[in-house]
């Protein structure tokens, strides 16, 4: 649930006269039935806003405690999914793949990596063999969903190719194709399809 505490809703959460309060995984949260409005999908952003700087709060303290300019830990800091407010129709996450649920923050930190910024693509079925690869630890060669090291993509971003296939979860699946410059959007369902620069 999006239920962020006073602080940070006076910082982040506007006025709102509607029946969202944040707890949208609950089925008693509103009437099923209830078509969400642009106000409302504007209202969950905003409870996001507040719940995700707090998130950010909490996560400064503790990286802060780990000491990493003193040790050799590693922190990889990531989402499995992202949230759309109204973006194509969709409220929530699970029925869709659109850039604002398959786009997730992805912050790893290790002794042993220099510090920037990778701007090709990479999923986070790789983490294993990622984690596996920083702790010297064997891994099993790529094969099928097994996922590579990601150390691999940052030292040569297009060794793999650089497109990645994602379905949507349900009954009505969505399936996305993205490369650095193209996503092409598959609705099995509607046998629609949409392409994005």
């Amino acid at each position: 649930p999006y239920v962020p505490r006073a602080e940070s809703r006076e910082r982040w959460v506007g006025d709102y006269d509607g029946p969202m309060t944040g707890y949208v995984f609950r089925a008693d949260g509103y009437d099923p039935d209830y078509e969400p409005t642009n106000a409302d999908g504007q209202h969950l952003a905003e409870l996001y806003d507040g719940a995700m700087w707090e998130l950010d709060q909490e996560l400064a303290r503790f990286l802060a405690a780990l000491e990493l300019d003193t040790s050799n830990t590693a922190v990889i800091v990531t989402s499995d999914h992202g949230e759309a407010f109204g973006e194509h129709g969709v409220i929530l996450h699970g029925s869709d793949v659109h850039e604002e649920l398959a786009r997730v923050p992805l912050l790893l930190r290790a002794p042993t990596l220099q510090a920037g910024v990778h701007s090709g693509l990479v999923r986070t079925r790789d983490l294993g063999a990622t984690l596996a690869q920083l702790a010297g630890a064997p891994w099993p060669e790529p094969e099928g969903e097994r996922g590579r090291s990601m150390l691999e993509q940052f030292d040569a971003p297009n060794a793999q190719g650089s497109e990645i296939l994602t379905r949507s979860g349900g009954d009505r699946p969505v399936w996305c194709l993205r490369s650095e410059q193209w996503t092409f959007v598959y609705h099995a369902a509607t046998e629609s399809a949409e392409l994005y620069d």
